[in-house]
């Protein structure tokens, strides 16, 4: 009963919610680019180079935004964050070109890197302890709800009033959405006079976390070569997931897929990834963090192998994809959160973890770009899926020799 009653499962549901709202760029504007692209007559590489930008940008902010998590707090940079997402909202009815697309995406770059993982993982670190995996699972949830609920309010909204007032009722959704729960959202156990998983644990790792003094610094980090290792599977994975996610829309649309079937397929696609980030967060709870990230990549890489054979029959293929791409990338990217914070969580987490998002966004940018190039020089997506399939299997081989933490470090929180 004590542990229901924690204070922390409110600040995890209002976190949960504000991640949905800034996310909106990433998991709800790729259908409405679809409308962009045939109102002006863009090719694919005008039509991604937006999406492109955003995690372009975003690795640019990530050390910064990293740094101003650990200065101000994640409740003052999720408030940034949800702030900025209304303001590209409400500027997105003005495009008339490729150009102001990249605008828009910049200012949701930023809001992404201000309001998402960084500040949400941040915050839950310093939270939870021995749920730390299913919490994050959980928050992490909240992108893939997004991704369920805004393509369908976007399809049904664009039929009926257009892409213009389509993003205009996005922006009121979007702040009302988020007023509400960041009053709930508090940055440390202290400020409600309790301790990381509601339990007072004075002479452990607990009390610390509760109170953001320990931890690796950044430049302890940097000096051992797992950290580089860490990195370079992240950005594998990143480069895999964001590829797939900004270009499936295109790509569903190129096997013939209609409009409302796309809206659906995503929607099938993000709440397989409900189910992947809740699941792979438990067991990473219960197993070896390396193992479930293995795991998790494995999966991921049996997806890339079924989009190649969507083409030629994409009523089998296409939902076998959505399910085993939509538990593998959601699974993946919850396991690189919690890898990262199974080693270096603590005082410095927030500088340590902007490093990681930079390069993982990074990648994230140049699979979106390459694919969306690959399919305007090519007229397809083939070459593409085949890049896809390499990277996912080089990050599972990366993984299998990513050492695990030692019971000695300082940042090792699992019980």
């Amino acid at each position: 009963m004590r542990l229901l009653l924690f204070y922390g499962w409110l600040v995890l549901g209002s976190a949960f919610i504000v991640f949905a709202v800034v996310t909106i760029g990433v998991n709800g504007l790729p259908l409405l680019n679809v409308s962009l692209k045939e109102t002006f007559g863009w090719t694919h590489e005008q039509t991604t180079r937006g999406p492109s930008m955003l995690y372009f940008i975003v690795a640019l902010v990530s050390p910064f935004a990293g740094a101003l998590v650990d200065k101000f707090g994640p409740r003052f940079m999720m408030s940034l964050g949800s702030f900025l997402t209304v303001i590209a909202l409400l500027l997105y009815p003005l495009i008339t070109n490729a150009w102001h697309l990249v605008g828009i995406y910049i200012i949701c770059a930023i809001s992404i890197t201000c309001g998402g993982a960084i500040a949400g993982v941040t915050l839950l670190s310093q939270w939870f302890n021995r749920w730390r995996g299913v919490a994050v699972g959980i928050y992490l949830v909240g992108s893939s709800l997004g991704g369920i609920i805004f393509p369908q309010l976007i399809a049904k909204l664009n039929q009926q009033i257009g892409w213009q007032f389509t993003a205009l009722v996005l922006a009121i959704v979007a702040a009302v959405a988020s007023v509400v729960p960041l009053w709930f959202i508090r940055n440390l156990p202290s400020e409600k006079n309790t301790f990381p998983d509601g339990v007072a644990q004075p002479n452990t790792n607990q009390q610390a976390v509760g109170n953001q003094d320990y931890g690796l610094s950044l430049g302890d980090a940097l000096a051992t070569p797992r950290f580089y290792l860490l990195l370079y599977i992240t950005a594998a994975v990143f480069f895999c997931i964001t590829g797939v996610v900004q270009n499936f829309a295109l790509f569903m649309r190129d096997v013939g897929l209609s409009e409302d079937q796309i809206a659906n397929a995503l929607s099938l696609f993000f709440a397989f990834s409900i189910a992947g980030k809740v699941f792979f967060g438990w067991l990473s709870d219960k197993f070896s963090k390396k193992s479930i990230l293995i795991a998790a990549v494995v999966n991921m890489t049996v997806g890339s192998l079924l989009m190649q054979l969507i083409p030629a029959n994409n009523q089998i293929f296409t939902p076998l994809f959505v399910g085993v791409y939509g538990l593998g990338y959601s699974g993946a990217f919850t396991m690189v959160q919690l890898t990262v914070a199974e080693y270096y969580a603590g005082k410095n987490f927030g500088k340590i973890l902007g490093i990681v998002t930079t390069m993982d966004t990074l990648a994230g940018s140049a699979g979106i770009y390459l694919l969306g190039f690959l399919r305007t020089l090519q007229g397809s997506y083939q070459v593409g899926t085949y890049i896809l399939l390499g990277v996912s299997l080089s990050a599972v081989i990366s993984a299998i020799f990513l050492q695990r933490p030692a019971r000695t470090l300082p940042s090792k929180l699992s019980p």
